[in-house]
């Protein structure tokens, strides 16, 4: 248990404690299982209570420990998180918060592409758009260029045929 006490005086008043069943948490937490994440507890020394994995949920002769795992690389916080492969293959953002009194140490773990997905896909778009882009530059830049060489040596023969007729005499008039 804690210890209570008077606001007023600070003067100790007694213990106070909390009965509560460990499977009726794992119930609670089993609740917040979803498509795209789950959470999931640990003790204080970082052996996995209830997990949506079955292997890493505690049993009576097996327990996991988080240090054993990559959820053991985000530090409990609640500001960090850590890119995993979780135990599916799945890559998942992991947070976690330590409970001060308790410490317990409640886990989160949410697909990475549910909440980077969207940036993902708009720098893929960007990308791809740019590539587009580029090329059509360079297929137009390449065709004018082109024709920059085809009037060029148009040039060069229109200036041939207008020297030659100015030496023969022949007067040519430009309309």
């Amino acid at each position: 248990g804690r210890g209570t006490y008077d606001s007023e005086t600070g003067e100790f008043l007694g213990n106070f404690g909390i009965d509560f069943f460990m499977d009726k948490l794992v119930d609670i937490l089993g609740g917040s299982y979803t498509d795209t994440g789950y959470a999931f507890l640990a003790d204080s020394e970082g052996v996995i209570v209830n997990h949506p994995y079955g292997s890493y949920q505690m049993a009576e002769n097996s327990t996991t420990n988080i240090s054993d795992l990559g959820y053991g690389l985000v530090k409990a916080d609640g500001s960090s998180s850590a890119i995993i492969r979780d135990y599916d293959g799945t890559l998942r953002i992991i947070t976690a918060k330590r409970n001060a009194q308790s410490r317990f140490t409640v886990y989160e773990a949410v697909d990475f592409l549910s909440i980077y997905g969207p940036t993902v896909l708009s720098v893929i778009l960007v990308f791809v758009i740019l590539v587009v882009c580029a090329v059509m530059v360079y297929r137009q830049l390449t065709a004018l260029m082109r024709w920059q060489d085809a009037m060029n040596v148009r040039m060069q023969e229109a200036l041939i045929v207008m020297s030659a007729g100015a030496s023969i005499g022949i007067d040519i008039q430009l309309n």
